[in-house]
């Protein structure tokens, strides 16, 4: 039976540099030379018992992949290992951030790649070089792909900074004041993408032990090691993407609060001047003779005077920034 496509099979030569895709039931796994890997790309498990049974796939593994949790874990089974990771993907016009789970088995010269959906910044189901995939042993290839895996991570940090950063100019604007519900949609996002990478810490941790699986040699051993370091560093970034939007918010509440200081400013200006007209207007309304009020025109002269010293007021005050 040809593979449906829901599974597609590529055998990647070194030794006649190429890669051509193939039936997943009609390869002998154990006839593969070193040079040679075959990649399975399943999208949905349409097949996957009897793909499993061709792949000689531990009873044990099959069952984890059919276990459908999300929670990352791993399992050594000496002929092949499987685990399971998650990929992530924000979306930053609604500030969604949606994870994936990803499984990857790995056996002597074969990768399954297991998934739900499109990989999104991984390399499963792609077409990369033949020749140069062949060089790579079937553990080298999953670190690679967990390599890519934590780029998603990355690629969303540096969403949630854009995002941050047009906030960041939104605020310092005149006249931005709604920002709580965009900060508060960010917020979610970093603690959800925080909460996505920390589950991995114990398959990435297992994965660059020394006794993970040293037979098959160094270099799958310092592939893991740098995978290692990669996600410590996406811990990090992760972390600071977090700092980035609790800052943000707090140039939000300092901008308000110096929006509120700049009211109340202005406010407590005008009410002093109205208190000196205030008192102005009620010394003039005392009760004792002076022939300023035997004159006709004293009402006016009076406005007149009110008028102007606010104005001058004004004036100064504008002048000083005090309004």
């Amino acid at each position: 039976m040809y593979p449906t496509p829901r599974v597609r099979a590529m055998l990647f030569d070194m030794s006649d540099r190429d890669a051509r895709q193939v039936d997943p039931l009609s390869v002998d796994v154990d006839a593969l030379a070193d040079s040679q890997l075959l990649w399975l790309d399943i999208v949905e498990p349409h097949g996957l018992r009897e793909i499993a049974g061709r792949l000689r796939m531990p009873a044990r593994i099959l069952a984890a992949v059919e276990t459908r949790d999300a929670t990352p874990a791993l399992l050594d089974e000496g002929s092949c290992f499987w685990l399971r990771a998650n990929h992530v993907a924000y979306e930053d016009h609604d500030d969604r951030l949606d994870v994936h789970p990803i499984d990857l088995i790995a056996g002597r010269n074969f990768v399954v790649t297991f998934r739900t959906s499109h990989p999104a910044g991984t390399n499963a189901g792609s077409n990369p070089p033949g020749h140069d995939l062949g060089r790579l042993s079937a553990a080298s290839v999953v670190a690679a792909q967990l390599h890519a895996l934590l780029s998603t991570y990355f690629e969303a940090v540096s969403r949630i900074e854009i995002a941050v950063e047009r906030i960041d100019q939104e605020i310092l604007e005149p006249g931005r004041t709604h920002c709580m519900h965009e900060l508060r949609r960010l917020l979610r996002s970093t603690s959800q993408l925080r909460r996505a990478l920390a589950a991995h810490r114990t398959l990435f941790t297992a994965l660059s032990r020394p006794d993970f699986r040293p037979a098959d040699g160094d270099e799958p051993r310092r592939h893991f090691a740098a995978l290692d370091d990669k996600y410590e560093r996406a811990m990090d970034v992760v972390e600071n993407s977090r700092d980035l939007v609790i800052g943000c918010f707090e140039l939000f509440s300092s901008r308000t609060a110096l929006d509120t200081n700049e009211t109340m400013r202005t406010l407590t200006f005008l009410t002093v001047l109205i208190g000196v007209m205030a008192v102005a207007a009620g010394v003039l309304g005392m009760n004792f003779e002076t022939a300023f009020f035997a004159s006709e025109a004293g009402f006016w002269i009076t406005i007149a005077l009110m008028i102007g010293s606010t104005l001058v007021a004004l004036f100064v005050a504008r002048r000083l920034r005090w309004m």
